[in-house]
Formats: C-alpha cells, sequence, structure tokens
C-alpha cells in the first residue's frame, strides 16, 4: 500500500534539457598548466517511456567522454612536446565544446554542437557537428523530412561551387561524407 501511495504522489519526470561539463588542466611532469579541457554538452532528462532516451540520451555524453579522452593522451602529449621544446612563452593547448539548443518544440529537437581544439601558437580547428531529432520516433531526422530532393541537390550543388546557399544559409548546412549535417531555428531556416 505504501508503494501505491508513493506512485500516486510522484512528480511526473519532464523533458528537459541541463548542461554537464567536463573541466580539467593537464600538467607537465614540473607542474606548469599545458592543456585546459572545457567541455559542455547537453544532458537529456526525459520520462521512462520517452523514446529520446535511446538514441539521443547517450549521444552527448559518448561524444564528450570521447573528445576528453582524445585531449588527454593525443593532444596533451602534441602539448607536452611543444611545452618541452619552447617552455618560455608557451601557451596551454585548449580542447573546447559547447552546445546550443537551436530548436525545441513537441515534435522536433534540434542541438548543435561546436568542438575545438586549439594549439599554444594560437591555431584553432574547429569542427561543428549538428543533429535534428524527431521527439515522437526518438531517432535522427534527415534533410529529406524538411526540404524536397531537388532543394538538396540545388545545396550541394552550390556548396560544390564555393556559393552560399541562398534560402539556406550556408552556416545550417554541413556537407560530411556525402551526408548534410543541418540544424532548424526558431525564426525559420533549416
Amino acid at each position: 500500500m505504501q508503494l501505491l501511495i508513493l506512485f500516486l504522489f510522484s512528480k511526473k519526470k519532464k523533458f528537459e534539457i541541463t548542461e554537464k561539463q567536463i573541466k580539467e588542466e593537464i600538467r607537465s611532469p614540473d607542474g606548469a598548466v599545458i592543456l585546459k579541457i572545457n567541455l559542455k554538452y547537453p544532458q537529456i532528462d526525459c520520462p521512462k517511456n520517452d523514446k529520446m532516451k535511446v538514441h539521443a540520451k547517450p549521444l552527448y555524453e559518448k561524444i564528450a567522454i570521447g573528445f576528453s579522452e582524445y585531449a588527454k593522451t593525443e593532444l596533451s602529449k602534441k602539448a607536452l612536446d611543444t611545452y618541452n621544446a619552447e617552455p618560455n612563452g608557451f601557451s596551454p593547448f585548449s580542447a573546447v565544446m559547447c552546445w546550443e539548443s537551436t530548436y525545441l518544440d513537441e515534435s522536433y529537437l534540434s542541438i548543435l554542437l561546436d568542438i575545438s581544439v586549439s594549439d599554444s601558437k594560437g591555431n584553432r580547428s574547429i569542427q561543428r557537428k549538428t543533429q535534428v531529432w524527431d521527439r515522437k520516433s526518438g531517432l535522427k531526422c534527415d534533410c529529406l523530412d524538411f526540404i524536397s530532393a531537388h532543394r538538396l541537390k540545388e545545396i550541394k550543388r552550390s556548396n560544390a561551387k564555393g556559393e552560399g546557399g541562398g534560402f539556406f544559409h550556408k552556416e545550417l548546412f554541413v556537407l560530411r561524407d556525402g551526408k548534410i549535417e543541418f540544424f532548424i531555428m526558431r525564426d525559420g531556416g533549416y
């Protein structure tokens, strides 16, 4: 009977996105900071029966942990080698990840991740990852769910020529391995 009462008065868990962070400094054997890691990523909390729980919820933590491991192994080795070669005037390397929810309603969730690495000279490489989720199925959407196949060909052709995307702003689309990654925004645009 107590179990039933607890169930009746417990709050129903709702869909919510919060931020998690992995923040760490890697030091050289002599104590100098050689690498700063600051990874912010979305934590998706949803009810047990929500289909987003299977695919979307674990994806972002997996990306953050993978990037953190890369930073702690390969990137920290490069940072230490650079520090050992030029300890005077050395600036720490950095591994940064930030995110933004560009759209959220009952049907869709759009997440944008920017991942960057910089060296002690200020050189940066940035990679943008995007996902649009169908909240009802819990699966990632394809851009053909939003635009016609004909328009997709135009975007690919425009990309190959190095042109802007017209209404479809070039910042909203990334052509990677022959597939288009995209995100959606509340104020229009894909």
